[in-house]
């Protein structure tokens, strides 16, 4: 079992990512409440094609995401978003983390045995009349992170 976590200061928010592997799962837990509150259960067939991603070289490129195929099917494990926007958030944030997962071994995006991706989101509140290129920023950051820790293996 293999076990990795990762913290940073995004815009403010100190950001927790913990990445484990079991057997049939893999578990990424986002916090930035030092908590879960929503747990999403991501998975998809086997037969479902998933694109190849081209790593970046260096820092200075552009973060470019895999698209999640419409296949992809999240359940809500046990809690919730705090708010119904939220929840539509929750629900990006689940199918991106678990096909960037997917995506990260080649023999997995190829069509070998896809492990269920197990997503914990506890974010912090969005202020009302946010600024949505910081919240597109934040959710890049993550995102990256989760990256940050794939590689890593």
């Amino acid at each position: 079992m293999v076990n990795k976590q990762l913290a940073r200061n995004l815009n403010g928010v100190e950001t927790e990512v913990l990445l484990q592997y079991f057997a049939d799962r893999v578990l990424v837990i986002v916090t930035q409440l030092g908590k879960v509150g929503c747990f999403i259960q991501a998975t998809i067939p086997s037969t479902t094609p998933l694109p190849i991603v081209q790593k970046r070289k260096s820092k200075s490129e552009q973060l470019v995401l895999p698209k999640p195929p419409p296949a992809v099917e999240l359940s809500k494990v046990f809690g919730t978003a705090p708010s119904d926007e939220d929840d539509l958030l929750y629900s990006l944030y689940a199918s991106q983390i678990a096909t960037t997962v997917w995506t990260s071994n080649a023999e997995d995006a190829i069509g070998g045995e896809r492990r269920n991706v197990m997503v914990g989101l506890s974010l912090r509140k969005k202020m009302p009349n946010g600024d949505p290129e910081r919240e597109r920023e934040m959710y890049m950051q993550v995102i990256e992170m989760v990256m940050e820790l794939l590689e890593t293996q």
